[in-house]
């Protein structure tokens, strides 16, 4: 087998998978995909690259749901590694530089005045 894909890659030239390549960006539409959040119910789209059928559907935790289940377990390890176990509670006002979820933090607060 890998004597033929050595034979196929010989017989492809970079040139055309570059024309090969740009000529799919070009044609590839963003299709939309229903999601489900599995904690709530609530249901969303998202950008897809590829095609979905109308009854097609994933599940996910929407941002709401994803906090509140990541939060306990972000302040726990916060705590073991010596940190304060503040993970959503000081917003834009954060004084740890060195936690490691500060930048993650800070974005969080950030979606959330977004979307209130």
């Amino acid at each position: 087998m890998p004597n033929f894909c050595n034979y196929l890659l010989k017989r492809i030239s970079a040139k055309e998978v570059k024309r090969t390549s740009a000529l799919h960006l070009r044609t590839m539409t963003m299709g939309k995909l229903r999601v489900k959040c599995i904690r709530c119910g609530k249901e969303w789209e998202k950008e897809a690259p590829v095609s979905w059928k109308a009854d097609d559907f994933t599940s996910s935790l929407c941002p709401s749901c994803f906090r509140e289940v990541i939060t306990p377990i972000i302040r726990r390890k916060q705590r073991k590694e010596g940190n304060f176990d503040c993970f959503g509670k000081a917003g834009a006002d954060c004084d740890q530089l060195q936690c490691k979820y500060r930048r993650w933090c800070l974005r969080l607060h950030e979606q959330q005045l977004e979307a209130s």
